[in-house]
């Protein structure tokens, strides 16, 4: 009820990706425009003196809502998995430990069920490691089919493990091409956008006849 009050009587709706405008459509039948999280690139970028460990990093808490059933699957497949979770709903490391991680790690695997963006995605490329992530939600948004990584079907596990493999053996080559995606949602680049958006739904918001105003018809 409240999120339905709250919609109702928004005066324009933002989303953080396309797949959250698909969402807000068809759940509240309003509009929406979208306007892309950012990454911090002066502290998510790679490090010179950090060496690549023979590891696959996996952010967030092991429950089936992060995809740590697939984690699992890798693992058990042989693959080495660097679990960086939440403790008292903090994690335990700053953000420049949370970068030399991802710096440090062959890919980042992105589980997330029906994830909205994905901003851990972004926070890899930046650090010039690519992702292996489902294919669904936010992540298809980002990141770039056999270029900053790859996007798989969630039930299909063969493709997990190939991709995982491959990612292993060649992902050091996709650093560039990971490091130019993520330079697109450079933060301040974002924070311009949404600056803009405001002053525009201002503008308009300025200009719309008092009565539709209290319609919400503008």
């Amino acid at each position: 009820y409240v999120d339905m009050h709250a919609v109702r009587n928004a005066v324009q709706i933002y989303a953080n990706s396309k797949h959250t405008q698909s969402l807000v459509f068809h759940t509240y039948h309003r509009a929406s425009r979208v306007v892309y999280p950012g990454v911090d690139l002066a502290i998510f970028h790679p490090f010179t003196r950090t060496k690549k460990k023979r590891q696959l990093l996996f952010v967030g808490k092991k429950t089936s809502d992060n995809g740590y059933e697939l984690a699992q699957v890798l693992e058990d497949h042989g693959f080495f998995i660097q679990y960086i979770t939440t403790k008292n709903a903090k994690f335990r490391y700053t953000d420049k430990e949370l970068a030399h991680l991802y710096a440090q790690s062959l890919a980042t695997l992105c589980f997330g069920v029906d994830e909205p963006f994905g901003l851990a995605a972004l926070e890899s490329m930046a650090c010039g490691t690519p992702v292996l992530a489902v294919k669904e939600g936010g992540y298809t948004e980002t990141v770039i089919e056999g270029k900053t990584g790859f996007l798989v079907p969630r039930n299909n596990i063969s493709r997990f493990v190939n991709n995982a493999d491959k990612l292993v053996f060649l992902g050091t080559r996709m650093r560039t091409d990971c490091m130019q995606q993520a330079k697109r949602f450079d933060w301040r680049l974002q924070a311009k956008q949404l600056e803009f958006e405001l002053a525009q739904c201002a503008a308009e918001y300025a200009n719309t006849p008092k009565n539709d105003k209290q319609k919400n018809k503008w």
